[in-house]
C-alpha cells in the first residue's frame, strides 16, 4: 500500500476511534466467535488466528472494504441516494438477524458520535435518515462517511477499519479462551502485518468495477446458533 500522509488532527481522530473508550458498543459483540468457541471450532490462539484470517479473506477484504470504498466515494460526491443503495446492499449481505441488528446498533452509535464530532451537512442528512429508518446502518458504510467527515484519506481509514475488526475479535477472545494479553497482541501484530501486504486490500480500494462478495458459511452458521443460545456473554 502507498505511503500514507495524515495531518496531526486526522491521526488523532483515527486514534480516538480506535480506542476502547469510543462509545460504539462493539465490545459487547463477538460476531459469531462465541459460538465458534462453544462448538470447539476455535480452541486456542492458533485456531483464533486462522478464524480471523479466514474472515478477513472471505468477508472483510472482498465485502466490507468494497462497501467502505463505495460509501466513501458516495460521500465525496454528496450522493445521498447512492449511499442509501450501498447501505441497503450491505445490510442485505449480513445474512443472520443478530449480525444485522448488532451491526445496526454499532453503526447508529458511531454515526451519532461522528456527526457530533465532525458536523457537516452530509453527516447531518445521514443521521436524519438513520433516525427515520431509511439508512439501515452498516459499520463499513458509516465508518467510511465519518472518516470522510474527519478528513481522513481513504486508505488510512480502511486500515483503521481493518484494525478495529481484528482487535475486536481478539478482545472478545480474551473473555472466551485461555489466551493472555501478550499472546493476543502477537496475534494482532501478525495478522495486521499479513493483511497490510495482501493484494486483496489494494483490489478492494482501487478496482472501481469490483462488486462486494462474501462467503464464510462457518461464521454464518455459528451466528445462527448464537441467536438461539440460552446462555451467552455477547449480544452477537
Amino acid at each position: 500500500m502507498a505511503e500514507l500522509r495524515l495531518s496531526g488532527t486526522a491521526l488523532l481522530s483515527l486514534l480516538q476511534w480506535s480506542d476502547s473508550l469510543f462509545p460504539s458498543g462493539a465490545f459487547s459483540h463477538s460476531f459469531a466467535l462465541e459460538s465458534a468457541v462453544g462448538e470447539k471450532k476455535v480452541r486456542n490462539g492458533l485456531d483464533l488466528s486462522e478464524w480471523i484470517r479466514a474472515k478477513l479473506t472471505h468477508q472483510i477484504f472482498p465485502c466490507d472494504l468494497v462497501f467502505f470504498r463505495k460509501s466513501y466515494e458516495a460521500g465525496e460526491s454528496g450522493d445521498i441516494e447512492g449511499l442509501l443503495k450501498i447501505d441497503a446492499a450491505a445490510h442485505a449481505m449480513r445474512l443472520t438477524r443478530e449480525i444485522r441488528e448488532g451491526a445496526g446498533m454499532i453503526s447508529t452509535r458511531m454515526l451519532q458520535t461522528g456527526a457530533a464530532l465532525y458536523p457537516n451537512p452530509f453527516l447531518a442528512s445521514c443521521l436524519s435518515l438513520s433516525s427515520k429508518g431509511q439508512l439501515k446502518g452498516d459499520p463499513a458504510v458509516v465508518f467510511a462517511i465519518v472518516a470522510l467527515g474527519a478528513k481522513i484519506v481513504l486508505e488510512a481509514a480502511s486500515l483503521a477499519y481493518l484494525y478495529l475488526f481484528v482487535s475486536g475479535q481478539v478482545s472478545a477472545s480474551l473473555r472466551l479462551l485461555a489466551i493472555g494479553q501478550q499472546e493476543g497482541q502477537h496475534i494482532i501484530h501478525n495478522l495486521l502485518e499479513w493483511a497490510e501486504k495482501s493484494e486483496a486490500i489494494n483490489r478492494a480500494m482501487h478496482e472501481p468495477t469490483g462488486e462486494p462478495q462474501s462467503f464464510m458459511p462457518a461464521s454464518e452458521i455459528a451466528s445462527m446458533q448464537h441467536e438461539i443460545s440460552r446462555v451467552r456473554l455477547f449480544q452477537s
